[in-house]
């Protein structure tokens, strides 16, 4: 099983223990995220478990944390270069975000 809570705590987010796939939108937004974007960072960080998760499935991967994470801000940086008008800079507060989890103290090994 995926351990998501480990994720979402280094990032700041602020999730129930308990919490299903369709609540969330109810995941409390880190102060670093602006709100206009938060969905946004969200599904790109969902889209990277996705990502490993179907690794680790199928090809064998062994999944953890910091690569987890070095994913979603590469893909931060790519979104933020696509971002529409009005969002100039918001991959680079996405990339911020997800630099603070990565240099953190939050044990960085396998989360599957």
């Amino acid at each position: 099983m995926f351990d998501l809570h480990r994720l979402w705590d280094a990032l700041g987010f602020q999730p129930d223990p308990l919490i299903e796939v369709n609540s969330l939108h109810t995941i409390t937004r880190p102060a670093e995220v602006p709100a206009t974007q938060f969905e946004a960072f969200a599904l790109l960080c969902c889209w990277q478990i996705w990502k490993q998760r179907n690794g680790f499935v199928f090809q064998g991967e062994t999944a953890n944390l910091h690569r987890t994470l070095v994913a979603c801000r590469a893909e931060a940086e790519v979104w933020g270069a696509r971002a529409p008008k009005g969002c100039e800079g918001i991959g680079t507060r996405w990339c911020e975000t997800v630099s603070l989890a990565t240099s953190s103290k939050t044990e960085l090994g396998p989360i599957l």
